[in-house]
């Protein structure tokens, strides 16, 4: 996952220069295996939704998501 972030950034940084109107999203982790995954938290409580913005203007409410 930290790969794909990796390397969608560096296409952003490329392609920037050509379209100022490029967007990332949509990055997300389909399946894992191993590891800690099958560990199960006595505390976890529901997840309904997060959201991430990397934007002053957006978090000023300057621009829309």
């Amino acid at each position: 996952m930290h790969g794909a972030s990796v390397v969608a950034l560096n296409m952003y940084d490329m392609l920037k220069p050509i379209d100022k109107g490029i967007e990332l999203f949509h990055i997300k982790l389909v399946e894992k295996k191993g590891g800690k995954s099958s560990f199960q938290d006595a505390f976890k409580r529901d997840l309904k939704a997060v959201v991430i913005v990397c934007s002053d203007s957006i978090s000023a409410g300057k621009k829309e998501e």
